[in-house]
This record gives structure tokens, sequence and C-alpha cells, in this order.
């Protein structure tokens, strides 16, 4: 009889001890399904739904969970900073990330924040269990009016935050520049290799060469976004002497975009 009590009894203690932490096993599965959802680029709603605790909740409550890992804050105190704290983690890694030259990604900025979160509902598990003590259980508290604002408030604020933190990613994600190359050719001291690369909108361009103020050729090209064109020029021996210049237009508008210069041959071939 006592074989076939131990086994429920072990079983019951396992689930009680993973109860007593149920708030850090939730964070963390949903820090891991939004970092998941950006990763694998599932559904928008999908990604902002996991998002948004992402930015607006889990990495606060971590930090917070971890400062004061005992119950010496209410319910209502301790989810008004965490809320708090999130917007400020949040920013302050979108600025690190920055700093450190890492392109402000959905991608980035979700993977930094989970990760951030996972870390410190690590180190809030260990201070819990060398403490003898446990976390938040799942009853709902009483929210007071006042509060009940101030969470309302912080979340529209913390949603702007996210919208902001898109836009900002959005933008970072910035099209291809337009470009434009002269080179000479090996062995063929007279000629040189001349092409231009669209941008992120591709358009109509005009390319002119000149050297000592004569216009030498010119170019009406029509390009792809991103769309490369290349061809080559041979020049006279007594031109490719001379310092030439290309410009690239954009259809339509007077001012060069781009030029480049192609420094005279060393040898011009005899």
């Amino acid at each position: 009889m006592t074989a076939s009590v131990s086994g429920p009894q072990g079983n019951s203690g396992v689930g009680r001890r993973l109860l007593d932490h149920v708030d850090l096993w939730l964070c963390a599965l949903v820090a891991v399904a939004a970092i998941a959802a950006v990763v694998l680029d599932l559904a928008p709603i999908v990604r902002t739904a996991l998002g948004v605790p992402l930015v607006l909740l889990l990495p606060g409550y971590a930090l917070t969970s971890l400062l004061f890992p005992t119950q010496v804050l209410p319910g209502i105190e301790r989810l008004l900073l965490a809320l708090g704290t999130s917007i400020v983690l949040a920013i302050l890694i979108g600025l690190a990330l920055a700093a450190a030259g890492v392109p402000l990604t959905p991608a980035s900025w979700s993977v930094t924040l989970g990760v951030t979160t996972l870390v410190g509902l690590a180190f809030t598990w260990l201070r819990r269990v060398s403490l003898g003590v446990t976390g938040p259980g799942l009853g709902l508290a009483t929210m007071p009016r006042l509060a009940a604002l101030m969470v309302a408030v912080a979340a529209l604020g913390a949603l702007n935050i996210v919208a902001g933190s898109q836009l900002i990613a959005s933008q970072q994600e910035s099209p291809a520049p337009l470009e434009l190359w002269m080179v000479p050719v090996d062995q063929q001291p007279t000629e040189a290799r001349l092409g231009v690369r669209a941008g992120g909108e591709g358009g109509a361009y005009v390319v002119q060469l000149s050297a000592g103020g004569v216009l030498l050729h010119e170019f009406d090209i029509e390009l792809q976004p991103e769309q490369a064109w290349e061809t080559l020029v041979d020049f006279a021996p007594q031109t490719r002497a001379q310092p030439i210049v290309a410009r690239l237009y954009e259809a339509g508008n007077d001012t060069e975009t781009r030029f480049v210069v192609l420094e005279p041959a060393t040898d011009s071939g005899a």
C-alpha cells in the first residue's frame, strides 16, 4: 500500500512545484513563441498578438520579479511596475542595438527582447528556489478603478512604442542605393567599363561622359529596381590621356545624381 500511495504523492509534488512558478513558465512560453513567430515570419496577426506582450510586459515582469522575488509588492503595483519597466527596457535595447550598428528590424528587436526576458526569468527562478519562495498564483485580484485607468494608459503608451518601433524598423530597411562606376579594362588602355545599378525604385536615367568640357558619349537607359546595366566604352588615345568624367542624371532632372572620374591612363597605348 505504501508503494501505491507514493506515486501519486510524487506526481502531485512535482505538479505543485511547477505551479509554484507558473508565472515564469507562462512568460517563458510566450517569449519563445514571440521569437519563433518573427523568425518564421508567421501571419501578422500572430506576430502582433505575441509581440505586444513581449514589448509591453514580459521583460519588465522578469526584471521586477528578479528584484522582488517575494510577494512584497501587491499584484496591481507589480503589474504597473512591469509595464513601465518593459517600456524603458524596450527603449534602452533599441538604443543599444543602434549604437552597436545592428539593424533595427522586427527580428533583431524581438530576439533581443526575448533573450533578455528568458535570462531574467531564469535568474528569477534560481533566486526563488534559493530563498524557498513561490510566485503569485493564477487568481485574479480586484482592480480599483484608478489602477485600471493607469493600466490602460500604460498599455496605450506601450502600444504606441510598439507601433513606433515597427515604423523605425521598416525605415531601417532602406532600398539599395543608386550606383555609378567607370573602371579601366585590363590590357586595354583605351577602354573603360561603364555601369549603373538602379536604386529601390528604378526608372529612366541619362549617363554623360565628358573630357575637358567636351561631351563624348551619352546613354539613355531605363532600369527596373536594383537592375544593373553595363557597357564597354572605347576612347581615342588622346582622350584617354586626360581625366574622363561620367555623370548620372535621373530623367527630367538637370542636377547630377552621381559622378565618377576615370584617371588618365599611364600608357594610352602607342
